[in-house]
């Protein structure tokens, strides 16, 4: 199945970044991609997470920023592994079962539109943040890598994606082009999860 195509004009990238202070320095993902988006005319803007109250008590401010009718898309920089993303400074994981009922609220006030991009390893694991049984989805697609990211590939590809969006390019486009690079890399829809694990448990 396809992601059908995402009708939004987005005012802001909010990147939130969820590594030790001494990677953010070392490997500059966070930065190189605000760097970039800025040099675009993006507007961005991100948050250092230290710990999973921090996290969490940002995605609250976002809530905040979407019930004011401001548009944004999520891009989370971190380590993932399959069922869970890592606050590393305080070595906490977040389950993505317990982003579900935030992430809902905030796709919500969006109307549908919410996209998540995830700088981490298995980052396409986030999908299961999907509740196949609830009709309301916690976003509209994600953007993840099925196996171990390394940093210049993460950087690489931010810049490739985020500069074919600027050219009007469909995310599924792009993500279809940056495959022919790196076929590790994946666009989901939340609807077409959602469907596809209903039609698996009726095969059960």
């Amino acid at each position: 199945m396809g992601i059908r195509k995402l009708e939004v004009d987005y005012d802001v990238v909010f990147v939130i970044d969820c590594l030790l202070d001494s990677e953010r320095k070392d490997w500059e993902i966070t930065n190189d991609l605000l760097i970039f988006l800025a040099s675009k005319g993006v507007k961005q803007t991100s948050a250092k997470c230290n710990t999973k109250n921090q996290f969490f008590d940002f995605l609250s401010y976002l809530k905040n920023e979407a019930q004011k009718g401001n548009k944004f898309c999520i891009h989370i920089v971190g380590h993932g592994n399959s069922k869970s993303l890592l606050i590393s400074e305080s070595n906490e994981a977040v389950f993505w079962s317990e982003l579900r009922s935030i992430f809902n609220e905030i796709n919500s006030y969006l109307n549908g539109t919410l996209f998540i991009n995830m700088s981490t390893c298995f980052g396409l694991n986030a999908i299961q943040i999907v509740d196949e049984n609830n009709p309301e989805l916690p976003f509209f697609g994600l953007i993840g890598y099925s196996e171990k990211l390394q940093v210049v590939d993460a950087k690489y590809f931010n810049k490739i994606f985020y500069g074919k969006l600027l050219l009007n390019t469909p995310v599924n486009q792009a993500i279809e082009e940056i495959r022919k690079e790196n076929d590790k890399f994946y666009c989901a829809s939340a609807e077409n999860y959602q469907v596809i694990k209903l039609e698996q448990k009726v095969k059960q």
